[in-house]
């Protein structure tokens, strides 16, 4: 694993206007973009290389908490323009990370924050509250990762979207 800071990814250098003015990588690898557009238009996003969110179902081993929070970060995601076909694994770790929080979240509800130690008589902490914490700070990691906190979302610019560029129709007026 290399050391030091993480390297930033071109787009998100791009989006910053690339600040060090060092050469950018032309080679990075380029998932196919997963996009919200209109249901069944399948056919003519995928010649234009992207995914429509709509066409991105949750994965089958995901609950119902996780599966309803896939499908709402999808669609988030993919209105934001960060989403990428190789970015999906990750948002599935991130929901079950939710399901985990929403599950540990109603065990507390009925049990308790505390709990008496049936051998020694102590009261303890719910070992609900350290699988909740857990599983919090691997959402924000991951929301960090997807530029969701507000530290993150503070360093990139949005770009516009391709329709509304001017200059992606060769330089010819819209009609």
């Amino acid at each position: 694993m290399a050391k030091g800071r993480k390297a930033t990814p071109t787009e998100i250098k791009k989006a910053r206007g690339n600040p060090g003015r060092r050469k950018l990588n032309t080679e990075e690898p380029q998932p196919p973009k997963v996009i919200v557009g209109p249901w069944g238009a399948g056919e003519a996003t995928a010649a234009a290389g992207a995914i429509l969110a709509c066409d991105v179902p949750p994965p089958a081993h995901l609950d119902e908490h996780a599966a309803a929070k896939w499908r709402t970060m999808v669609l988030l995601l993919a209105e934001i323009r960060v989403l990428t076909s190789a970015d999906l694994s990750g948002l599935a770790n991130y929901c079950i990370a939710y399901s985990e929080v929403v599950q540990a979240q109603a065990v507390l509800a009925t049990a308790g924050r505390y709990i008496t130690n049936p051998e020694t008589g102590m009261t303890i902490k719910h070992p609900a509250l350290n699988s909740q914490r857990e599983h919090i700070l691997v959402m924000l990691r991951y929301e960090a990762e997807f530029g969701l906190t507000p530290s993150s979302r503070s360093r990139v610019k949005a770009l516009p979207p391709a329709a509304q560029n001017p200059f992606t129709r060769n330089g010819r007026r819209p009609s």
